[in-house]
C-alpha cells in the first residue's frame, strides 16, 4: 500500500517537472523568436481656428462681430431723441394804466390775488411788462372780476403802448363773469416781453401772470442685442483619421450657445452634444463644418475668445515613385519628392496648394526634337501634370546620366534645357553638373519636355582620354529619397530589417518600421491618447503569466509532498 502511493507520489512530481520545463522551453521561444510588432500611436493634434481673421467665417456683421480675436453678437444701438414740455410761471414786473389824466401804476392791484383790483377803461393803454420774454404759444392768465353790467365783449394783446384791433397778437372771448382767463399768444413775429390789453368796455383786473413753455430736447441711447445668430467656419484637413473633439473658451454672460457640426458642407446639420465630442463624425470628406448659435435675451450677450478643434492624423505621404505614370498629393509649403527609377530623376516639389491624388507622369518624348547647333543629345524626358502646372512654388530636378551616354561628350558642358514650344527652340537653364555622381540639378519654372544636351570633345582629345582607362565605375543612379512604407525594398533592406527586429531591446513602445503605416503629427500635438504595441511588451505579460504558472506548480508539488510524507508516516 505505502509502495503504492510512494510510486504515485513519483510520478505525480515528474509530470510537474515536465510541466515546468515545457514552460520555460515554451517562453524562451516566444521570448527569442516571436519579433516585436508595432501597432501605432494615436496622437491627437490641434487646429486652432484663427479668431482674429475674419475671413474663417461666414457670418452676418448686421449681428455678429468679431473684434479682438472675440466673436460675440452685436451690439444694436438705438437712439430715442424727444422733446420735452416744460412750463414755467413768468410775473408781472410792472403794470401802468392810462388815463385821461396821465398814467397810473397798478402793479401791486395785479401782481397778487388779493382781491384788489384795477379797472381798465375801453380802448385805454394798459401795459404789462413780465420778468421773462414770452413767444407764441404762451398764455397769458387773468383772474377777472367781471363786468359791472354784466355783458360780454373781447380782450385782446396789442403791441405795447399801442392800440390795435381784434384779433391782435391772441384774444379772449370773456363772458363777464368772475374767474380765471386766459389768452394764448400767436402772430408774434418775435419774443416781447410787454404787452397792451386791449379791452373793449371797462373790466375789473384782479391777478396777471403768464405760462411760459420751455422746450427741452432729450436723446436716449440704448443698447440690445439680436435675439441669436448663426456663425459658421470649415476646416478642411489632409490625411485625416478621425475627428476627436471641439474646445472652445467661453463667456456666456448667463446667455446660452450651441453647437452643431456638418460633415456634407452644409447640407445638413447635426447638433454637438455638451462634451463636444466629435469622434463619430464621419472623415470621407476629410473636412467639417461647424456652426456655432449665439442666444441673447436682448440685453446681454455671450462671446467666444478661443476655438480649437482636435483630430487625429496619419503622417503624410511626402516620396513617390513615378515611372511613366501615377498619381502624387502635395501639402501646400510642404516639400514633396517624386522619384523615378526608369528616366534616372528626382524632383523636390513645394507647392502652393494642397492636392490630393493628382495624376503626374514622367516619361521620355516619343518623337526626338533635334538638339540646338553644336551640341549632341544625352537624353529626353517629359514631366506633364496639369493640375500641379500652375502651383508650382518651387521644384528642384536632378537628372542622372551613366558614362556611356555622356561618352565623347565633355561632362563640364552639360546643361538641361527645355523645348519652348511658340518658339519651337530650345532654351537653355541655369543649370550645375555634378561630375562625381553623374547628375544635372537645375530649378523649374513649370512642367515641359527637357533635354540635356553637351558639346563633343575634340577627336584628338577623345583618343588620347580613351588611351587613359576608364572612369572609375562611378554609380548609375542613386535615389535622392528613400521610398514610403508602399515601394517595394530591397532584399538587402528586408535582411538588415530583420536584424535589427533581433537586435530590438525591450521598450514601453517600438518605433515604427517602414513596412507598417505611422500615425504622426502633421500639426501641434495636443495629447497622447493612447500607445498600442505588442512583441516585447506583450512577452513581458506572456512571461509574468509563466512565473505565475510555475509558482503554482512549486506550490502544488510542496503542497503534495507534505501529503505524502504524512501518509508515509
Amino acid at each position: 500500500m505505502k509502495k503504492g502511493v510512494k510510486k504515485k507520489a513519483k510520478i505525480e512530481v515528474k509530470i510537474q517537472i515536465a510541466l515546468v520545463l515545457l514552460t520555460v522551453i515554451f517562453i524562451t521561444l516566444v521570448y527569442y523568436f516571436v519579433p516585436p510588432t508595432f501597432i501605432g500611436y494615436t496622437v491627437l493634434q490641434g487646429s486652432k481656428i484663427d479668431i482674429s481673421n475674419a475671413s474663417n467665417f461666414n457670418y452676418n456683421d448686421s449681428e455678429v462681430e468679431i473684434v479682438n480675436g472675440i466673436i460675440s453678437l452685436k451690439q444694436i444701438t438705438t437712439t430715442n431723441n424727444y422733446t420735452e414740455e416744460k412750463k414755467i410761471t413768468v410775473y408781472a414786473e410792472s403794470a401802468i394804466r392810462y388815463t385821461n389824466d396821465g398814467t397810473v401804476n397798478v402793479t401791486e392791484e395785479i401782481s397778487a390775488l388779493d382781491g384788489e383790483i384795477t379797472n381798465i377803461d375801453k380802448n385805454k393803454i394798459f401795459d404789462v411788462a413780465f420778468n421773462e420774454t414770452l413767444e407764441n404759444n404762451d398764455t397769458l392768465n387773468f383772474y377777472l372780476k367781471g363786468i359791472n353790467d354784466g355783458s360780454e365783449t373781447e380782450i385782446y394783446l396789442c403791441q405795447v403802448s399801442a392800440q390795435c384791433s381784434s384779433p391782435g397778437y391772441g384774444k379772449l372771448d370773456y363772458n363777464g363773469s368772475e374767474g380765471w382767463f386766459s389768452i394764448t399768444i400767436e402772430n408774434l413775429p418775435s419774443p416781447v416781453q410787454s404787452f397792451n390789453i386791449d379791452p373793449p368796455v371797462k373790466v375789473k383786473f384782479d391777478y396777471i401772470n403768464a405760462t411760459k413753455i420751455i422746450l427741452e430736447e432729450h436723446s436716449e441711447t440704448n443698447i440690445s442685442y439680436p435675439h441669436s445668430s448663426a456663425i459658421t467656419t470649415e476646416i478642411a484637413l489632409q490625411n485625416l483619421v478621425s475627428w476627436d473633439s471641439l474646445e472652445a473658451e467661453e463667456i456666456l454672460n448667463d446667455q446660452n450657445i450651441s453647437y452643431e457640426y456638418s460633415a456634407d458642407s452644409g447640407l445638413t446639420w447635426e447638433l454637438i452634444g455638451d462634451s463636444k465630442n466629435l469622434t463619430n463624425v464621419s472623415v470621407s470628406t476629410q473636412k467639417i463644418m461647424i456652426r456655432i448659435i449665439l442666444y441673447s435675451n436682448g440685453t446681454a450677450a455671450p462671446s467666444i475668445s478661443s476655438l480649437n478643434i482636435t483630430y487625429l492624423t496619419k503622417e503624410p505621404i511626402t516620396y513617390y515613385e513615378i515611372n511613366n505614370s501615377g498619381v502624387i498629393s502635395t501639402i501646400r509649403d510642404e516639400n514633396i519628392t517624386v522619384n523615378s527609377s526608369s528616366s534616372k530623376l528626382e524632383l523636390n516639389i513645394v507647392a502652393t496648394e494642397s492636392l490630393s491624388n493628382i495624376q503626374f507622369n514622367i516619361s521620355e518624348p516619343g518623337d526626338a526634337t533635334p538638339p540646338p547647333t553644336t551640341l549632341s543629345r544625352v537624353k529626353e524626358l517629359e514631366i506633364i501634370s496639369q493640375e500641379l502646372q500652375d502651383k508650382i512654388s518651387t521644384a528642384t530636378i536632378k537628372v542622372y546620366y551613366t558614362d556611356e551616354e555622356v561618352n565623347n561628350l565633355n561632362e563640364s558642358t552639360l546643361k538641361l534645357y527645355y523645348y519652348n514650344e511658340t518658339s519651337q527652340e530650345w532654351q537653355a537653364l541655369e543649370s550645375a553638373v555634378n561630375t562625381e555622381e553623374n547628375y544635372i540639378q537645375a530649378n523649374l519654372q513649370h512642367f515641359s519636355v527637357y533635354g540635356i544636351f553637351g558639346e563633343e570633345i575634340p577627336q584628338q582629345e577623345a583618343s588620347s582620354s580613351g588611351s587613359s582607362g576608364g572612369s572609375g565605375g562611378k554609380s548609375e543612379f542613386t535615389r535622392g529619397a528613400q521610398p514610403q512604407p508602399q515601394q517595394q525594398e530591397s532584399a538587402t533592406e528586408i535582411k538588415a530589417e530583420e536584424t535589427t527586429q533581433e537586435q530590438t531591446i525591450e521598450t514601453e513602445a517600438e518605433t515604427p518600421t517602414l513596412e507598417q503605416e505611422q500615425t504622426t503629427p502633421t500639426g501641434n500635438i495636443v495629447r497622447i491618447k493612447d500607445v498600442l504595441t505588442t512583441g516585447k511588451v506583450n512577452r513581458s505579460l506572456i512571461i509574468l503569466a509563466a512565473i505565475l504558472i510555475v509558482a503554482y506548480i512549486i506550490a502544488k508539488i510542496e503542497e503534495s509532498g507534505k501529503g505524502n510524507f504524512l501518509s508515509l508516516k
